[in-house]
């Protein structure tokens, strides 16, 4: 379906952005963010299912 590649998609790039967003402010304070790594780490993830389900539905 159509809707999951959408989804895991729209869900990969905003998880990226908070994690990313959230590491570069966590850096400039000074401090560790272990949750941005995580963050970052489940948009990667949902990125490869969306492109796994792309490939699945167009072959």
């Amino acid at each position: 379906m159509k809707i999951g590649i959408i989804l895991g998609t729209i869900l990969g790039v905003l998880l990226l952005i908070i994690g990313g967003t959230a590491f570069f402010i966590a850096k400039r304070r000074g401090t560790r963010c272990k949750w941005c790594l995580w963050v970052s780490l489940a948009g990667v993830c949902a990125l490869i299912t969306a492109g796994a389900n792309a490939l699945r539905f167009f072959m």
